[in-house]
């Protein structure tokens, strides 16, 4: 095999790895849909296990920025931080992945704006599950 095509197939897969599953899609659409409808603000976050040790992060908002998102797992009573990200001008989208076992069960989310300051608690999946999405709507919607 040549080094060209070496290359291809390590970007090809490398893209494969990061293809958002079809919940992901899903919430993104819905909540698109719903902002047509009148004007307002979403966040959309995904918890996703890629073996036992990882949860991957995805976050989007729709109309809105946020300065500030912060993601803390909760375990027993113990609560550490698996991803936080600041930026001053603001961010529509944050992904990454946290190092947790699967004795962490919740995820809090706190997302921080001008206009939209959220908290959402959801719950990580284990090994296996599907992912799970959260939606957070805030608006107003024409009749």
């Amino acid at each position: 095999m040549n080094l060209a095509r070496a290359i291809t197939l390590i970007l090809a897969a490398g893209l494969a790895a990061i293809a958002s599953p079809p919940e992901w899609d899903k919430a993104i659409q819905s909540a698109r849909q719903t902002l047509a409808k009148g004007s307002g603000f979403a966040g959309v976050v995904l918890l996703e296990r890629s073996d036992p040790q990882t949860v991957n992060i995805q976050l989007q908002t729709l109309g809105t920025t946020v300065k500030k998102a912060i993601f803390r797992a909760h375990s027993d009573g113990k609560t550490v931080s698996a991803l936080s990200m600041e930026s001053a001008k603001g961010m529509e989208s944050l992904r990454g992945s946290s190092m947790l076992n699967e004795q962490f069960l919740e995820m809090e989310v706190s997302l921080e704006g001008e206009d939209f300051h959220p908290r959402l608690l959801m719950r990580i999946p284990r090994s296996g599950e599907k992912p799970e999405v959260g939606t957070i709507l805030m608006g107003t919607t024409s009749k």
